[in-house]
């Protein structure tokens, strides 16, 4: 039997989706990536934009007509589903279940009873179930899961719930197993990465008993310090951060640590006071401001990414143009810039989208303008030197000038396009000569760039 996964969404499904895989590879089943041939087709949904809804929906006809010629076809819904696109969704699937509830889903596959995707006994820890990467040198793993913050317009504390954290020990023993096993790019995720520790685990006793920071028992920063020191060749990122909850500390850590990459995402959502406050983003912009800068004056060679919506209810061109203002100062080498879109159940949803979809469309088109401005006078401060590469995908053709290149990233998740080194005849080559091979790191030397592209030798 076959199965097919359909992810949407952000990181958090990706790993989500990396656990089903063992369940369902336990389960003797098969992944197949034609969703054509599956048995099975399992969706890992988002209901934090409505686009990826509407993906759903586009696929939902397609399956109906494959269940016609094999009719043990099953569709299974999971996820980060908002109860107002469950309740929509449920009736077009077999059966839909909380992604907790992970290890039963070898019975609801062979139940008959769709009533049965509401009676799975949830887990209190389904982390601990080890997961099947794709990749044999990059893994995600999750320290946490759920927010507390609740933004207006978001849907994860409706759909994945209050904060909860992984007990350390977990974390770090996974860790440790990945580098073990050669992995060399690791990722750390969670809603909002630096608020670990502050509440209870999930291995929390009811005693009331929890980890404070300021009782000096894990937090955040102890975790990554304790990363830090495990031995190996690898290096370590961490996803997504809240400015509020960005310390001093942590600065200080990242400027002098070893396997901990200078890279920091941090979303600011827009560069209004007004519309922050209507967010419920708890910081004014300027607070905002002297934390980027903090940042850049301690680590120089930071690649500061973030995450901005345009068109939020009562967003002026006024407020708009404040974004347009923090984009042009921060200087930012990546941001992920969407169009507001109502999530129901989510307090923004009662607010008037007084925002023309069309406006909101160029709004984005004339930010990311001035993303490419500021993302390509970043990356010409490589231009000239040496630097650590994770080599991804193998020499192949393609580029204009005929030559084969291999794609790589750095610590820093810039792609590098690398071109091999032409010597004139009798050259001597010191240190010999080495395979472009996925997931070996290497130096180049970056000779050219565009805005979204390094190009190394």
């Amino acid at each position: 039997m076959r199965y097919y996964l359909f992810i949407l969404g952000c990181q958090m499904n990706v790993s989500d989706a990396e656990r089903l895989r063992t369940v369902l590879n336990g389960a003797n089943y098969q992944e197949t990536t034609d969703e054509k041939s599956a048995d099975l087709i399992v969706v890992v949904a988002c209901s934090v934009r409505q686009t990826a809804i509407d993906r759903i929906y586009g696929k939902l006809q397609m399956w109906k007509k494959l269940k016609t010629t094999n009719h043990n076809l099953k569709t299974i819904l999971t996820g980060c589903v908002l109860p107002a696109d469950k309740k929509l969704l449920e009736s077009k699937f077999d059966f839909v279940f909380d992604i907790k509830e992970i290890t039963q889903l070898p019975k609801l596959i062979t139940s008959r009873d769709k009533k049965q995707k509401t009676r799975g006994k949830k887990i209190s820890n389904y982390f601990k179930i080890l997961p099947t990467q794709t990749s044999k040198f990059s893994a995600q793993v999750p320290i946490m899961t759920g927010c507390d913050n609740f933004c207006t317009y978001c849907a994860v504390p409706f759909t994945r719930g209050r904060e909860v954290f992984r007990p350390a020990k977990e974390i770090i023993a996974e860790v440790k197993d990945l580098i073990k096993r050669n992995y060399k790019d690791i990722t750390l995720l969670g809603q909002n990465v630096n608020s670990y520790g502050k509440k209870f685990t999930l291995s929390a006793s009811t005693s009331g008993r929890g980890w404070h920071e300021a009782s000096g028992e894990r937090n955040f920063l102890n975790l990554i310090k304790e990363i830090d020191k495990i031995k190996g060749n690898y290096w370590v990122r961490f996803t997504s951060n809240h400015p509020k909850d960005f310390s001093l500390g942590l600065i200080k850590f990242l400027k002098t640590s070893k396997h901990f990459a200078k890279y920091i995402h941090l979303p600011v959502q827009s560069g209004s006071d007004k519309i922050l406050k209507a967010m419920k983003r708890p910081y004014k912009i300027a607070d905002y401001i002297k934390l980027a800068q903090k940042i850049k004056k301690n680590i120089p060679e930071v690649c500061l990414t973030t995450d901005v919506i345009v068109g939020f209810p009562g967003e002026t061109k006024t407020d708009f143009k404040k974004s347009c203002d923090l984009f042009k100062k921060i200087k930012y080498d990546l941001a992920y810039i969407s169009q507001y879109s109502p999530r129901p159940g989510t307090p923004s949803a009662k607010l008037k989208d007084n925002v023309s979809r069309a406006e909101k469309k160029r709004r984005e088109l004339f930010l990311n303008e001035i993303l490419a401005q500021t993302a390509l006078e970043q990356n010409k401060k490589l231009v000239g030197k040496n630097i650590k590469i994770l080599i991804e995908k193998p020499a192949q053709a393609g580029s204009a000038l005929g030559r084969n290149y291999a794609l790589a990233r750095t610590s820093t998740l810039k792609t590098v396009k690398i071109y091999p080194i032409t010597l004139s005849k009798g050259a001597e080559i010191k240190t010999g000569t080495k395979k472009l091979v996925p997931g070996e790191f290497a130096i180049v030397n970056i000779f050219s760039t565009t805005a979204w592209k390094l190009e190394g030798k």
